[in-house]
């Protein structure tokens, strides 16, 4: 009897990836999360300490040789020494434990602000070199914070600049105007940037509930649904029936070849929907199981669905329908499942196939048959919707979503020129650069905007050159128009100098790790010129800008991080078999013909494909249930990755089908390996097992999976593959129990 711990094995070893992770929310990761992790958490904490470090060196340069600023220098290191001592205790216990709440990163960011509000009273106000931190901490407010704080952390950040001005009002009300455009320029852009990534999570998650092959829901998506309709409450006032549809011989079909058995269920899914009515749920559970949710129908209605059903399928194949409904508001999702599993266990052998029941008159003999994850929240996609939409939602290529965030901030961008182009018209000639920003500000502005009409409504992917032209043209144009507008309000002392730290921030958070050194290199070229054209005067606050230069790259890396691993966990999803959490069969596909081509093309190590074919799961969860056969999938996919730690990809490729892609050179091995995983597991099931290697058996994957797949079948028809032992099964059973 197999007694694995099976939770640390549920995922296996893929290229180019340590080890396959979900998330636990719905292809969303809450901040919580992120920040939970120790290089998200770390990130904040030392940009703000280098930034404090490096203020307080700007300011004992400022005043070398006299008398030194003491609240400037005192506050500085104090915030410096705080912050560096919080990046530090994030590997202490107390740290791994508060790093999770989103409330101490509130908390510390409120301090930073008033931290810099307070040096700019005490300088020169709003247009201090201190205060233009204030626009790449206002860029991560609107990147990391959730949804319901953004507008909280732009009310402080407007108040705090507002605020300043009025206690020291020294800054002139278009330099004013100028900062304040830019700190909420740089809480928009980081906000663009989060809804941006939302939207392909969003996208994500309802591809992760969908099932490519039939255009229903998949298990996860259906048992979402489900749960949701049968939840106890006040305000269920109606009947509701569940239909659990199981298909006899689907082996038999899918033995010609899995392109058949793929025919058939897409031919299933396209014929169902015209019998079922508008409200109803239909999921594919399994390869050759169906469930089919019936709000507001009785048990003679759910009836007549069932038998319409089976009359639909009898011409191609036939079927079993278990039929559960009840009419009392305290019957849960696991009762009904229950009651629809029992009734299909009779319906198995029942003349027509169908068998109802009403839950409440059942005994609990068996569990139901849950998903392990369902997720709370609202539902990510509903049959409705897929049959509304045609059954096919949009798949998101990597970028896409990147045009409309890269449209709205360059229109936020050349939006943040105007107060710039104003101040050059109304003020006074001091210098050549203020000809320049007067009579060239007008075309840094059409600049953008044209940029912005050439991303508009096209996909920016990531290594194309249309990418590649929208962040060197920015980049150029923003360091040309942001130069010379510094160069005429005072070098490097000018608050316009602060668009060069959030240009940087933003790039950093949308932009592959290539481009984003691109457009640093473009705007800290810029920032050089500004220094060597500049003002001598200026240049005591190098160490600051440095500084702001490296955490702004920092902060949006980490973000860029974030939010990737978020989308990526959620394009995963599709990929990965609900019950065991290994990939399933387009997962093990995609995988393995990476290995494949690694294999061939890189290392040149041997490579098979290994096949495993369980014999009498069907007539085991008949007898025992569908959570004792649930259980002893688990386990057997704990086993076989325990069992093949060295193999490039396993996945479960089939309702009693799993397959493994393995380095072996020749029969011999494949039959050593075969042979051990098949002693493992004879003791609970029967199992055939099939072999290809390269290159006797083929070239491609796809030739060593179809000669695998036909030594499976000839061994199923030679009688190998003994059924499981009875007892055992009983003992099986009664553990799931």
């Amino acid at each position: 009897m197999l007694m694995l711990e099976s939770p640390s094995h549920r995922s296996t070893p893929r290229p180019g990836d340590d080890r396959m992770t979900l998330p636990r929310a719905r292809g969303e990761v809450p901040a919580e999360e992120l920040l939970g992790r120790r290089a998200f958490a770390l990130a904040p904490w030392i940009a703000v300490s280098l930034t404090a470090f490096g203020l307080m060196l700007s300011d004992l340069i400022r005043t070398w040789g006299g008398p030194i600023d003491r609240f400037v220098v005192g506050t500085s290191l104090a915030m410096g020494v705080v912050t560096a001592v919080l990046a530090a205790c994030q590997d202490l216990p107390i740290g791994r434990r508060y790093r999770r709440s989103l409330w101490v990163y509130v908390l510390g960011s409120a301090v930073v602000l008033v931290f810099l509000a307070s040096l700019a009273v005490h300088d020169d106000g709003v247009a201090s070199v201190f205060y233009v931190a204030a626009c790449p901490l206002a860029a991560y407010f609107g990147f990391v914070f959730p949804y319901d704080l953004r507008y909280f952390t732009l009310g402080g950040l407007v108040g705090a600049t507002v605020l300043v001005q009025v206690l020291n009002a020294h800054t002139a009300l278009f330099d004013a105007a100028i900062i304040t455009t830019l700190v909420y320029a740089a809480w928009g852009c980081g906000t663009l940037v989060s809804v941006g990534h939302a939207r392909i999570a969003k996208i994500s998650r309802r591809l992760s509930s969908y099932d490519r092959l039939t255009g229903s829901l998949n298990r996860r998506g259906f048992m979402e649904q489900f749960e949701r309709a049968v939840a106890p409450g006040d305000s269920r006032d109606e009947s509701i029936a569940l239909l659990l549809v199981d298909l006899i011989g689907f082996s038999a079909v899918n033995a010609d070849g899995h392109e058949a058995g793929d025919e058939l269920l897409g031919w299933i899914g396209g014929r169902l929907p015209s019998l079922l009515p508008d409200r109803a749920e239909l999921g594919r559970l399994g390869d050759d199981e169906f469930g089919v949710l019936l709000p507001g129908v009785t048990r003679d209605g759910a009836e007549e669905v069932a038998r319409a059903i089976r009359m639909e399928l009898h011409g191609r194949i036939s079927a079993a329908i278990g039929v559960a409904t009840s009419q009392t508001r305290d019957i849960d999702a696991p009762d009904l499942f229950r009651v629809a599993d029992a009734a299909l266990a009779v319906a198995r052998t029942a003349p027509l196939g169908v068998h109802a029941l009403v839950a409440g008159t059942v005994a609990r003999g068996r569990t139901a048959a849950r998903p392990s994850g369902v997720m709370p929240g609202p539902p990510a996609l509903t049959y409705a919707q897929i049959r509304a939409t045609g059954r096919v939602p949009r798949v998101v290529e990597r970028g896409e979503m990147d045009n409309r965030v890269v449209t709205l901030s360059l229109l936020l961008v050349a939006a943040a020129g105007v107060p710039v182009i104003v101040r050059g018209m109304l003020g006074h000639d001091t210098n050549v650069y203020d000809e320049i920003v007067r009579y060239g500000g007008v075309f840094w502005v059409m600049g953008f905007l044209l940029i912005a009409a050439v991303v508009r409504g096209r996909a920016i992917p990531e290594r194309s050159r249309l990418g590649l032209f929208v962040v060197t043209s920015s980049s150029i144009l923003m360091a040309i128009g942001v130069g010379v507008a510094a160069l005429a309000g005072g070098g490097l002392t000018a608050p316009i100098i602060a668009a060069v730290f959030l240009k940087v921030l933003f790039d950093a958070a949308v932009s592959p790790y290539d481009r984003a050194w691109i457009s640093l290199g473009i705007m800290g070229t810029g920032w050089v010129v500004v220094a060597v054209l500049g003002p001598t005067s200026a240049l005591w606050v190098v160490p600051l800008h440095l500084a702001l230069l490296g955490g702004s790259y920092a902060l949006g890396t980490i973000g860029q991080r974030a939010m990737r691993q978020t989308a990526s966990h959620a394009k995963h999803r599709p990929l990965v078999d609900d019950l065991t959490q290994l990939p399933n069969r387009v997962g093990f596909r995609r995988w393995a013909e990476e290995a494949f081509y690694v294999s061939a093309t890189t290392t040149g190590t041997p490579f098979g494909v290994l096949s495993f074919r369980l014999n009498g799961l069907h007539r085991f969860n008949a007898t025992h249930g569908h959570a004792a056969g649930d259980q002893l999938l688990i386990d057997i996919a704990a086993l076989l990755v325990q069992r093949l730690p060295e193999a490039h990809v396993i996945g479960r490729t089939g309702a009693t089908e799993f397959t493994a892609a393995v380095a072996m050179s020749k029969a011999r091995d494949a039959i050593w390996l075969t042979d051990e995983i098949r002693a493992a597991i004879l003791d609970v099931l029967g199992v055939t097992v099939g072999y290809g290697t390269c290159p006797e058996d083929g070239a491609t994957l796809e030739a060593l999976w179809r000669v695998a797949e036909e030594r499976v079948f000839n061994g199923r028809q030679g009688g190998h593959g003994p059924q499981f032992p009875s007892a055992l099964a009983a003992g099986r059973a009664t553990a799931a129990h």
